[in-house]
């Protein structure tokens, strides 16, 4: 387990975990609430599936011609977009595991589930992560 864990806010902005991330070499981040909770996390995926590509508005189709041109729609989303946070792009079912469980079972949760790390509360207070490195690391170690 990692206890030094780099997290996020439910308010940081998207670009800003998108910089946290790229600097510490990390492929995901826990989400934390104002009670310090674990509510979430901020993968590469989830900034690449859901922040690269947002949903244009609704347009009004009369005749079978756009009333509004594509351009102009896209103009004005963007402008009136708020920047993204945390919580608009994390996952919210979160696999958490408590520091006494068993690293075979953290191991095979990752693998059934696809998923490549998992936080380790107590309570619901982050106090470390396990990641697939570290469970390589506990391979090579003989644990």
């Amino acid at each position: 387990m990692t206890k030094d864990v780099l997290a996020v806010r439910i308010d940081t902005p998207v670009t800003e975990i998108a910089r946290l991330m790229a600097e510490n070499k990390v492929s995901g981040v826990p989400v934390l609430d104002d009670a310090d909770c674990v509510v979430g996390m901020v993968t590469e995926n989830d900034l690449l599936l859901k922040h690269a590509h947002p949903k244009s508005p609704p347009r009004l189709a009369l005749f079978g011609l756009w009333v509004v041109p594509e351009e102009a729609v896209e103009k004005v989303y963007r402008s009136a977009r708020p920047t993204a946070v945390a919580e608009d792009v994390m996952t919210r079912d979160v696999v958490t595991f408590a520091e006494d469980d068993d690293i075979r079972t953290i191991a095979e949760t990752m693998v059934k589930k696809g998923i490549n790390r998992v936080p380790i509360v107590r309570g619901c207070k982050l106090v470390g992560i396990v990641s697939r490195a570290d469970i390589l690391r506990a391979i090579a170690e003989g644990k």
